[in-house]
């Protein structure tokens, strides 16, 4: 595992998510049409862009699988395609401090989810058996408070 923190800039982003950004990586972004109106999926592009830029992280790596934090503002995580981005309320929840979710185990359980969706996984079909399978909201059965 290599891990490595780098200082950066969103880009592309509305005024309210411009700022100065740090990327925790571990291990050439053409973005597809849908990606690029879809404002929840904003903070996802601007840290993949800005980490493609300065550390070459790119969906379907031969090589790595990426996994990136970014203290920029957010509440949602993204994974696939060898890449998972998760957003400031997952660095906060793994330090204890995110406002209302403090067991860093719900935050260890998340990236799971979204690394799981980097190595290929769906959620599951069945989400009525499965309703506690991690790749669902198992990780929100056993963290609840406040849940998003």
């Amino acid at each position: 595992m290599v891990w490595r923190t780098v200082k950066g800039r969103h880009i592309s982003a509305p005024q309210s998510h411009c700022r100065g950004g740090s990327f925790l990586a571990t291990g050439r972004l053409v973005l597809h049409p849908s990606q690029r109106s879809n404002r929840d999926d904003w903070g996802f592009n601007n840290t993949l862009a800005e980490a493609g830029r300065l550390v070459g992280a790119r969906y379907n790596d031969p090589h790595f699988i990426w996994v990136l934090y970014s203290d920029g503002p957010g509440n949602k995580g993204r994974g696939g395609s060898g890449v998972t981005c998760l957003p400031e309320d997952d660095l906060l929840g793994l330090i204890g401090k995110h406002p209302t979710q403090k067991h860093p185990a719900r935050w260890v359980y998340g990236l799971g989810h979204e690394l799981g969706h980097a190595f290929g996984l769906p959620h599951p079909a069945d989400i009525v058996r499965d309703k506690d399978a991690l790749m669902w909201a198992g990780f929100y059965m056993e963290h609840p408070e406040n849940a998003y």
